[in-house]
């Protein structure tokens, strides 16, 4: 939380990722950081569990697409 707090306040940060700092902390002060940090720690486990249990097969190693070669 205070490293957001810092980023907002440099002088010479771009605004997009001003308003992304800024959207970020007002989130955290809507919600909580706690409720934030489990919700992403469940997703993030929800995530590993689904694909350790169901590993993505490729059924070839190559990339086909569309070619512009004359």
């Amino acid at each position: 939380m205070s490293y957001i707090k810092e980023q907002i306040e440099k002088e010479d940060i771009p605004s997009t990722k001003l308003k992304m700092y800024k959207n970020i902390l007002r989130y955290v002060n809507k919600f909580g950081f706690d409720r934030l940090m489990n919700l992403a720690i469940s997703r993030r486990e929800k995530v590993i569990n689904r694909y350790s249990d169901q590993p993505i097969e490729f059924k070839s190693f190559t990339f086909s697409g569309r070619s512009r070669k004359n």
